[in-house]
């Protein structure tokens, strides 16, 4: 059993350190690439959508720096290189041929843009992704927002899935789900999407590199979650949820309390 190549692309924030450090704890990475993404404004339809919006982001600072900031001290197998990727980089011939110089045995993708066909080609079932969501009920961005603001808490789980070019379509080599515990929220629900999906992912590196290389078609294709639909008025509807008794309720009903 030879020690997999690896190449990580994904973000420039705590939640995605935690990805690339846990990776880094188990395994050498030669290649860390930090896509940098601009987002549209997202204007609000009411002063109080507003308010729920800065809420919602407030918040998500916060627990990511309570529950991610001890990894910027985690050991690693070696100190990859780090290099920061535009948007309009990610499908480019220059990365293209730099991956190929580097000929990594996996790619492994967590919160990035949509791969494109001459890297899916270069590189055939050898670019994973780890969706914090389940690609047969959620697929597409925020799945692991959705299922908490549609009250389907059992959708809340991760994939690790092989690219294609459909979006959040290929074939699954891991799924579960998360625990629901009495005293979660919004923000450590969707942090445990994380922190489960990490763990598959390091599951399916050590099976690959036993040669364990099993994967499966979805039984269906999940509700296609796009970046436009996460609106101000959405994260309205998961504060009132959270802080009303339907929440306490909710939660309930999906612990066996």
């Amino acid at each position: 059993m030879h020690p997999p190549r690896l190449v990580l692309i994904t973000g420039p924030e705590l939640r995605h350190e935690y990805f690339v450090r846990h990776i880094n704890r188990h395994f050498a990475v030669d290649l860390v690439l930090l896509e940098t993404k601009e987002y549209p404004p997202t204007p609000a339809a009411s002063k109080e959508a507003q308010a729920a919006w800065h809420w919602f982001f407030e918040r998500r600072e916060q627990h990511e720096e309570e529950r991610f900031a001890f990894v910027r001290d985690l050991p690693r197998v070696n100190p990859p290189v780090y290099a920061d990727l535009s948007a309009d980089e990610l499908n480019s011939d220059r990365l293209r041929d730099q991956l190929q110089d580097i000929d990594p045995d996996l790619i492994l993708l967590f919160d990035c843009g949509l791969i494109g066909g001459d890297l899916m080609e270069a590189f055939p079932g050898r670019i994973l992704n780890l969706h914090v969501g389940l690609t047969e009920a959620y697929r597409g961005s925020s799945c692991n927002f959705w299922p908490i603001h549609d009250e389907r808490l059992d959708c809340l789980g991760a994939t690790i899935l092989q690219i294609n070019p459909g979006i959040d379509t290929g074939a699954i080599l891991d799924q579960s789900t998360v625990t629901v515990e009495i005293d979660d929220d919004e923000q450590s629900l969707m942090a445990k999407t994380l922190v489960l999906g990490v763990e598959r992912m390091l599951e399916v590196v050590r099976r690959w590199q036993r040669g364990a290389r099993t994967a499966h078609r979805p039984e269906r294709d999940g509700i296609l979650c796009q970046r436009k639909d996460f609106k101000p008025e959405a994260v309205l509807r998961v504060r009132k949820l959270v802080e009303s008794p339907r929440w306490e309720t909710l939660i309930a009903e999906h612990t066996g309390i």
